[in-house]
């Protein structure tokens, strides 16, 4: 790493300083959101809760693994490692390793070598991204009468569109505030909150679609249901629930047909063979 392309006016603020808006925000939107839109239907809370905690754990991973392996130095890298005065430059073609700074904390000046991509770019982008999807399938935002000249003719139609266009809009901008506190505060550059945002943004919207529908279906304020059946239903299912016949080593059956049954046909079965 050369002296002479890290920029000199970088500044350093404490970690005290920060709060983690970005992680408590969305967690404490979904519970309000759930309670305003949908309190009687508890599954809809589990997946959206489920949805969270896969896209937190998957961009938290992806941001510490690329942070990790490639990295970069922050822009307040200077003010962490308070070089020597005495210290001579590099050549032109030098390098310049730790050995110049006088931080012995030697964790403190790992974590300034670790700007692309921004950890708080990303998961502030994914939190609050997935809540303004959240928030338009609730309210059929895109439901496609928002274009009909008769509905932008009614005041008070268009004061309920605005209404719900400003909340599904307030999370994205709560996230790219976040974006640019950490430019502000000297702790990324403008091309490592930018890559992280985008790639937030798109993991909340990969994930939103595995528990929900599309923001402009007409059923978009409803979760997608169980996988799987409970088991007290499976059980309780009979052979006349289910009309689709799995062939079997040439015998047409269903998973339902009791073990007697199925023995008694193939017997049939191998007799007129």
């Amino acid at each position: 790493m050369s002296l002479h392309e890290i920029p000199t006016n970088a500044q350093f603020r404490p970690d005290g300083h920060e709060h983690p808006v970005f992680r408590e925000g969305p967690d404490h939107s979904m519970v309000v959101g759930h309670f305003a839109f949908c309190y009687k239907r508890w599954w809809d809370l589990h997946s959206a809760l489920l949805a969270l905690t896969l896209g937190y754990a998957f961009s938290g991973t992806l941001s510490q693994v690329v942070r990790i392996s490639a990295g970069r130095p922050r822009p307040d890298f200077i003010a962490r490692c308070n070089p020597s005065p005495d210290i001579v430059n590099a050549p032109v073609f030098g390098l310049a390793n730790v050995t110049i700074c006088q931080e012995t904390d030697f964790v403190f000046l790992q974590d300034g070598m670790r700007s692309f991509f921004s950890g708080h770019a990303i998961l502030a982008a994914f939190g609050f991204g997935f809540t303004s999807l959240y928030y338009a399938g609730k309210l059929h935002l895109f439901d496609g009468k928002s274009h009909s000249v008769k509905l932008l003719l009614t005041l008070r139609a268009f004061a309920d569109l605005k209404w719900k266009v400003w909340l599904v809009i307030a999370p994205i901008i709560v996230a790219i505030w976040v974006c640019l506190t950490r430019v502000a505060d000297r702790r990324h550059h403008w091309q490592d909150v930018t890559t992280g945002f985008f790639l937030g943004i798109l993991i909340a919207f990969t994930v939103y679609r595995q528990f929900f529908p599309h923001i402009a279906d007409p059923e978009s304020h409803l979760c997608f249901p169980p996988r799987f059946e409970e088991d007290d239903k499976r059980k309780a299912r009979t052979p006349q629930d289910n009309r689709e016949w799995l062939p079997l080593s040439g015998i047409e059956t269903t998973p339902f047909r009791p073990q007697s049954e199925l023995a008694e046909h193939r017997q049939n079965h191998d007799s007129v063979v």
